[in-house]
């Protein structure tokens, strides 16, 4: 079974805003699906934590997607491909290292040790 990739690239042309929005909406479901396995994946923390990350990833692929199109004039598949796939390794958190202590443990600790140290050693 063939895939008519130039009927579907058909659907994207001209280069204009109204084929951008286009793009962004056939992005959009992949990009939920994308999210929909990482997030049930359980590597956030939170879910704030997972919120934040998915809040960055999706401004910065549309943003790249809307300069691709616009600008350079570079091809809705393979532009959908390279976006899901960078959305699908950054939301991944591939080389990420989480804090094991939240920010009220690490104040609490630093405060702790400025009193110790400021006490008379010879007590």
């Amino acid at each position: 079974m063939d895939i008519p990739v130039e009927k579907i690239n058909e659907l994207f042309q001209p280069y204009d805003p109204q084929h951008l929005l286009l793009l962004w909406t056939v992005m959009t479901v992949f990009l939920f699906i994308v999210a929909v396995i990482i997030s049930s994946s359980g590597i956030y923390p939170s879910r704030r934590n997972f919120w934040n990350v998915e809040l960055l990833v999706l401004a910065g692929a549309y943003l790249l997607s809307a300069v691709s199109f616009l600008l350079f004039h570079v091809n809705a598949i393979f532009t959908i491909m390279v976006m899901v796939c960078i959305a699908f390794v950054m939301l991944g958190d591939v080389g990420h290292k989480e804090k094991n202590a939240s920010l009220e443990d690490e104040y609490m600790g630093m405060l702790s040790s400025n009193n110790h140290s400021h006490q008379d050693p010879e007590l």
